[in-house]
C-alpha cells in the first residue's frame, strides 16, 4: 500500500515518455481496465497472463511490472514481454532514493525500454 501512489507515478511516467516515440503505439490505461474487467481478466506479471492479454488484444509487447517502498527506497521492476514470443525480453530494476528521483530514474528506464524494443524488431 505504501507504493500504490508511486504506481501511478510510474505508469503515467512510462505511458508519457513511450507516446513520445513515433513508432510506438499505446493502449490507453482507460481502456485495458475496461478490456479487462468486461472479460473478467486481471492485470499481473504472469507470462501466460500477459501473453494472453496481449494476443486477445492484438498487441506486440506488453510492459508489466512492480512498485515497492522500502523504508525511503523506491524498487520499480520492470518487463517486456514479447506477444508473439510469449517470453520476457527485456527486464530492469530501478532504484530510487526518494520520490524527487523517481521520475528522473523511471525516464531513464522507458529510454531503455525504447532502446530494447527497437532493437528486437529492427
Amino acid at each position: 500500500m505504501d507504493a500504490s501512489s508511486y504506481g501511478i507515478i510510474v505508469t503515467n511516467t512510462l505511458i508519457n515518455a513511450l507516446r513520445m516515440q513515433t513508432p510506438f503505439v499505446m493502449m490507453d490505461r482507460r481502456d485495458l481496465e475496461t478490456f479487462l474487467a468486461a472479460n473478467d481478466l486481471q492485470q499481473n506479471d504472469q507470462i501466460e497472463n500477459v501473453a494472453n492479454i496481449g494476443t486477445k488484444l492484438g498487441l506486440n509487447f506488453v510492459i508489466a511490472g512492480s512498485v515497492d517502498k522500502r523504508g525511503t527506497m523506491i524498487v520499480t521492476n520492470c518487463k517486456v514481454i514479447s506477444i508473439e514470443q510469449k517470453k520476457v525480453v527485456f527486464t530492469k530494476q530501478s532504484i530510487s532514493r526518494g520520490e524527487a528521483d523517481l521520475i528522473s530514474d523511471i525516464i531513464k528506464m522507458s529510454d531503455a525500454i525504447i532502446e530494447a524494443i527497437l532493437r528486437i524488431t529492427s
